[in-house]
């Protein structure tokens, strides 16, 4: 799946390790150029879609702190584990999802635009092989 965030899709970076956010940042910029990605220090103002929190393979006490704070404001935020690399497939993951609700028209016509089998809804089919290319379709996303 290939889904390109809208224009307007503001993610905030936090974590322990500022060089792991800004180097996490800069490459989201480069796979997702449209996605505004800023690294911030705490917890993220109002205007952000996505929170993504950079986790240290031990948590110190620093990333501690960011999480409790994250929680008191009551922001909901993906934790990204692992490599650099491993994090930012989870960061892509996450964006992807986020453009995927913000743009269920898209992905609404996507799906039915070529793989629909029949002329009724999938809830009147029994066809094996309909169901098939239904969920093949559903793991893209």
């Amino acid at each position: 799946m290939s889904l390109r965030p809208a224009a307007d899709l503001r993610i905030a970076v936090t974590g322990a390790d500022g060089g792991a956010c800004a180097a996490l940042a800069r490459g989201l910029h480069e796979a997702r150029p449209l996605a505004r990605t800023e690294v911030v220090t705490g917890p993220p103002g109002p205007g952000f879609q996505l929170t993504l929190l950079c986790a240290l393979p031990s948590p110190a006490a620093r990333e501690m702190q960011l999480r409790a704070a994250l929680l008191q404001a009551g922001v909901a935020h993906q934790v990204l584990h692992g490599p650099p690399d491993s994090q930012l497939r989870s960061a892509l993951e996450a964006i992807d999802l986020i453009a995927a609700c913000a743009l269920p028209e898209s992905a609404e016509a996507r799906f039915h635009s070529k793989q629909r089998l029949r002329p009724w809804g999938c809830e009147k089919c029994s066809d094996p092989e309909c169901e098939h290319r239904l969920f093949t379709a559903l793991r893209e996303y």
